[in-house]
């Protein structure tokens, strides 16, 4: 068993997990274990490489995300006085059943050419797909504001295991700038969300039928 493999297990199995809270606090948390997944495996490539600026990317990465974005969300969870219940359209067998589907998404023939770049990792890259896959149905299940925006930060953290298991090549500088953009995401969001939650006491997109000025 290799640490690729184990990485790529472990953010599976965060996404998964996910899924199964109800509770966006243990969801801030499963998305600060998995930005932690995602640092320690930059690091371990940088360190292959011997790349400084790389490593650097993967510090940036473990502040940015593991440190910075769970205290913000916590922070708006706090200020509003409230521990914002997740809420998801579907019943949670229901969701088991369309998460084994989209485990098999990426083993369809149609999808094999993203799997055949990098056929030495070929196990990690199926199930970093299906972490996509599935973290993509937890953006559109999941009816809080607060849990849409954990979901795109799993998509992101999906794409870039993608990128390394797949050896795509990336600057170290260009990663550092899109850990930038999802710092400032991140803080606008979290400020974005307090102001609605004021406005329309709650988070549900579900409840909230009309914006008014």
């Amino acid at each position: 068993m290799t640490i690729q493999f184990t990485i790529a297990c472990a953010l599976f199995l965060t996404v998964i997990c996910m899924h199964v809270t109800r509770k966006n606090y243990t969801a801030i948390a499963l998305y600060a274990v998995q930005s932690f997944i995602i640092a320690i495996l930059l690091a371990y490539t940088a360190l292959s490489a011997g790349s400084r600026l790389l490593l650097a990317v993967a510090l940036i990465t473990l502040l940015v995300k593991t440190i910075i974005a769970p205290i913000l969300f916590g922070r708006m969870i706090r200020k509003n006085k409230t521990f914002f219940s997740a809420q998801a359209h579907l019943d949670l067998p229901i969701v088991a059943l369309i998460v084994a589907a989209l485990t098999l998404l990426p083993h369809l023939s149609a999808l094999a050419p993203l799997v055949a770049i990098a056929p030495s990792f070929a196990t990690e890259l199926y199930l970093t797909l299906s972490a996509l896959c599935i973290s993509i149905f937890f953006l559109i299940n999941r009816r809080d504001v607060l849990s849409q925006a954990l979901g795109i930060l799993s998509i992101e953290n999906c794409i870039v295991s993608y990128a390394v298991f797949s050896g795509l090549e990336q600057s170290a500088i260009l990663q550092i700038g899109i850990v930038n953009d999802v710092c400032i995401w991140i803080i606008v969001v979290t400020m974005l969300a307090s102001r609605v939650y004021k406005k329309f006491d709650t988070l549900d997109t579900n409840t909230m039928q009309q914006l008014t000025d």
